[in-house]
C-alpha cells in the first residue's frame, strides 16, 4: 500500500486515483492466500479425561490442577495435531507435494458462541445458532483443513489516496472447482483418521447435523462435504506475493533477490509480499526468516558485516 502510495505501481491505478507515477511495477497484481474450511466436528461420547465439555476447562479443580502442577485441560494447546496430505487435485506433479493442511484443534466453534470468535471465523447468526450453539454443553472438536496451493490468484488495489483506508483485496475463492474439491478431499481423510482405534475408543462420532444450505446433498459424501467447504469457508489471513520477487525479466515481478524494488534507489521490501507463491506451511516463520534475511542483506551492502 505504502508503495502505491508513494507512486510506485501500476500505471492505470495510480492515474485513476490521482497519484503521480514514479515508477511502474505491478504491485498488488499478484495475490496468493491459504484458503480454509471451518469443520468437520466430531462429538466425543466416551472421553478418557473425564472432561465433559469446554466448562470443564475453566473450572476451579482445573485452574488449581493447571497453576499447581501445569498440568490438566488448561495445559493443552488449542491445536493438537497437524497433518499433511496430498490431493487427487493438487496442481503440483511431486507426490512429495502436500497440498492440503488438516489441523484438529480441541474445541469447536460453539463453546466461544462470542462476537468475537463469530466475527474472527465469519460465521453468520443462522449458521451459529443452528448448528454450532446446539454443540455448546457437548464434548466436541473440529479439524481445519487449509489448501496450501490454491489455483486462484487475486490481486490487491488502492481504494482511494487515504492512508487510512484498507486496501482493496481481491480473492475469487474456489474460483477453481477443485481448490474447493481439494479441501473436501481433506475432510474426507480427517474422518478416516476418527475411524482409527484411539478415536473409536473415545466414542467419537461424526456430527451429523447438515449444515443451512447443503441439506440437498446427503450427509457423508463428497458432494456434501465440498458443499461444505464452500459455506463455511475460512480465512486465514495467509496473503502472500503483493511484491513477488523474481528477476527482472519477468514481468510480474517486484523485489530482486534481495529484495530491492526493481528500478528504484534504496528501497526494499522486507516482509511476505515478496513470496513468489503460496508456501506449504504458514507464513509467520517465514516472516522471521524473511526478516532475518533481509536485515543481513541490509547490513551486508552497506557494508556493515
Amino acid at each position: 500500500k505504502l508503495l502505491m502510495l508513494s507512486g510506485v505501481g501500476p500505471k492505470l491505478d495510480l492515474e485513476n486515483l490521482g497519484i503521480k507515477v514514479i515508477h511502474e511495477l505491478p504491485v498488488g497484481e499478484t495475490l496468493y492466500e491459504h484458503p480454509g474450511v471451518i469443520g468437520p466436528v466430531f462429538i466425543v461420547r466416551n472421553p478418557k479425561d473425564n472432561i465433559v465439555n469446554i466448562h470443564d476447562f475453566d473450572s476451579i479443580p482445573a485452574l488449581f490442577k493447571y497453576f499447581l502442577l501445569k498440568d490438566g485441560p488448561l495445559s493443552s494447546p488449542l491445536t493438537e495435531a497437524v497433518a499433511y496430505v496430498k490431493s487427487p487435485y493438487s496442481p503440483k506433479e511431486d507426490p512429495e507435494w502436500p497440498d492440503v493442511e488438516i489441523i484438529q484443534i480441541g474445541i469447536q466453534l460453539g463453546d466461544d458462541a462470542s462476537p468475537g470468535a463469530q466475527n474472527y471465523f465469519r460465521v453468520n447468526d443462522s449458521i451459529l445458532n443452528s448448528y454450532f450453539k446446539p454443540l455448546f454443553n457437548t464434548r466436541a472438536f473440529m479439524f481445519l483443513p487449509l489448501l496450501m496451493h490454491s489455483r486462484t490468484k487475486g490481486s490487491l488495489k488502492l481504494k482511494s489516496t487515504n492512508p487510512y483506508n484498507h486496501p482493496l483485496f481481491k480473492y475469487q475463492y474456489f474460483e477453481d472447482d477443485r481448490d474447493a474439491k481439494a479441501l473436501a478431499y481433506g475432510i474426507q481423510v480427517a474422518i478416516n483418521i476418527t475411524r482409527q482405534k484411539p478415536f473409536v475408543d473415545m466414542g467419537v462420532e461424526p456430527y451429523a447435523v447438515k449444515l443451512p444450505g447443503c441439506e440437498s446433498f446427503q450427509f457423508d459424501t463428497f458432494e456434501y462435504w465440498e458443499c461444505h467447504v464452500r459455506v463455511l469457508t475460512l480465512n486465514f489471513y495467509h496473503y502472500v506475493g503483493t511484491c513477488k520477487m523474481g528477476p527482472r525479466t519477468d514481468a510480474s515481478t517486484v523485489v530482486d533477490a534481495r529484495l530491492r524494488v526493481h528500478g528504484m534507489q534504496k528501497i526494499r521490501v522486507v516482509d511476505i509480499g515478496i513470496i513468489p507463491e503460496a508456501p506449504t506451511s504458514h507464513t509467520a516463520a517465514v516472516a522471521y526468516m524473511i526478516g532475518e534475511k533481509g536485515a543481513d542483506m541490509i547490513k551486508q551492502d552497506n557494508g556493515l558485516v
